[in-house]
């Protein structure tokens, strides 16, 4: 009969917090060290609106919101202190609302890029309310998305799903969509619970509308997210660069 060492307990209990331990190897809470890691957020932007004539922004509206981003990506628990008045936990999902035109969905995109550059261990893939509908079409399931049985390489992912609050009382490809967002975000909560997947969220939904819309057990699993609030007119018009 085999009786554990207190050196091997230690070493069990090191690997397991290794695993959930988001944190990067970039120093991202010395300000130099920021400046040119938001640079490279400004370019990314950058790249994507260039495609359709426009630029990237950053200005009272998101600045805060990207700084926050940064260090959370990058697993720092100088996250929490960005927003004072908040009590936002690095140990929580991300839910980013705001009105239609706001950059919420591009936001999240040029963070997913950012995030697989550099291979940061909190990468995440971003999908659509849509591409999600379709998958139920296609598959009969979600569980691509959830629990990855049909995954590439059959590992699961942190994800992101775009615009949730479009699909309200539609019909997506002849599938109730409201059936298969609640599968989704019940299924995400089991993982991020069991196996620390993170699962984040854009919405052009408030607060209250996710009360009013989803029921009491499913409005519960949003207290596991920081709720930011980016706001300021659709961003789908500027057409210039402020990256100071």
């Amino acid at each position: 009969m085999k009786n554990i060492e207190e050196r091997e307990i230690q070493n069990i209990v090191l690997n397991h917090r290794n695993r959930m331990n988001f944190r990067s190897n970039y120093g991202i809470e010395n300000e130099e060290e920021m400046s040119k890691h938001t640079h490279i957020i400004a370019q990314i932007g950058g790249n994507y609106c260039a495609k359709e004539g426009k630029t990237f922004v950053i200005d009272e509206n998101n600045r805060k919101i990207l700084r926050f981003m940064l260090y959370y990506v990058h697993g720092s628990n100088l996250c929490e202190n960005v927003f004072t008045e908040k009590r936002y936990k690095l140990s929580n999902n991300i839910l980013l609302i705001g009105g239609v035109g706001t950059g919420k969905t591009l936001l999240m995109q040029i963070f997913s890029d950012y995030c697989r550059l550099l291979n940061l261990p909190m990468s995440f893939e971003n999908m659509s309310v849509s591409q999600l509908i379709n998958c139920q079409k296609t598959n009969g399931n979600i569980d691509k998305y959830t629990f990855c049985e049909n995954a590439e390489n059959g590992k699961a992912k942190h994800l992101c799903l775009n615009d949730l609050g479009l699909e309200i009382g539609q019909n997506i490809y002849g599938t109730n969509a409201d059936n298969v967002i609640e599968e989704f975000l019940f299924s995400r909560y089991e993982l991020f619970q069991q196996k620390g997947l993170r699962y984040h969220i854009t919405a052009n939904l408030t607060v209250k509308d996710f009360k009013e819309k989803y029921n009491d057990r499913l409005t519960d699993r949003f207290k596991a997210f920081n709720t930011l609030v980016l706001n300021g007119e659709s961003r789908r018009g500027i057409e210039k660069i402020n990256n100071k």
